[in-house]
């Protein structure tokens, strides 16, 4: 069953140990022998000797180095969890049902998620003039957001692109339709698809009465992809197809024989 919605356009220190030596010493006088004589007595010798050296040391003070540590728990910082996703989102058009969700993006949205996107197929790089390329064509690109709140095997996008008469650039008319196919994204998830119209970019193109289709069910068509068919005699020369550069073969280095 599908699921449809029409919505409308488009960061220790170390202290140092003192230590005092003092030693004093006093002159050393020379002992003094004195020697007496008796007759018919036998010789005596007597000999004197006083020390009068005297050599005195200080004992070693050491200064007691005491480190004072201070614990101070940190206040706790409870973390927030993460917001959970806003559901539905704000902003978007509802389906009926209320089970799918759509939203055109404005024009610097659209820049924001063409930029983003980090593996753009050579469709979507259509989308903008390349100053590295300025042979290749710009075409006329829009985009819209939706979601699903049961998740889409794939999206498929419907839509009319007006702008100037071919013939008459005075004139607005509905060029065509444009169907674009997307990868479906889970529930409650929003997928930002483009919609390549392959018609030459000029100024005045606009895309109108956006359909937004959630298929849950798979499909053998080739997803992504967009096709444009031109309206009933409108007549325009669409921009070509860009195709991927094959990358160049390795030169075979020359063997020794």
């Amino acid at each position: 069953m599908r699921r449809a919605i029409i919505v409308g356009v488009l960061a220790a220190s170390l202290l140092g140990v003192t230590a005092s030596h003092a030693a004093t010493a006093k002159p050393t006088a020379k002992p003094t022998i004195k020697t007496a004589v008796k007759p018919a007595a036998k010789p005596s010798s007597k000999a004197t000797a006083k020390p009068t050296a005297k050599a005195t040391t200080k004992p070693t003070t050491h200064k007691a180095v005491v480190h004072h540590y201070y614990y101070r728990p940190r206040p706790r910082i409870g973390v927030a969890p993460s917001p959970a996703a806003q559901w539905p989102p704000q902003g978007f058009t509802p389906s009926p049902s209320k089970s799918v969700y759509a939203r055109v993006p404005s024009g610097q949205e659209l820049l924001g998620i063409l930029s983003a996107s980090q593996s753009p197929s050579q469709a979507v790089n259509q989308c903008a003039p390349d100053p590295k390329n300025p042979s290749l064509q710009a075409v006329g690109c829009g985009a819209v957001l939706a979601a699903s709140a049961t998740g889409c095997s794939w999206w498929e996008v419907t839509s009319d692109l007006r702008g100037p008469d071919p013939t008459n650039s005075a004139s607005i008319i509905t060029l065509g339709s444009l169907r674009t196919l997307s990868a479906g994204t889970a529930a409650h998830s929003v997928s930002a698809i483009i919609l390549v119209s392959g018609v030459p970019l000029v100024n005045g193109l606009k895309f109108s009465n956006i359909q937004v289709i959630c298929h849950p069910d798979q499909t053998n068509e080739n997803v992504p992809s967009d096709n444009f068919t031109p309206a009933p005699g409108v007549d325009f020369i669409p921009a070509p197809t860009p195709t991927a550069t094959p990358a160049p073969s390795p030169t075979p280095s020359a063997s020794n024989s």
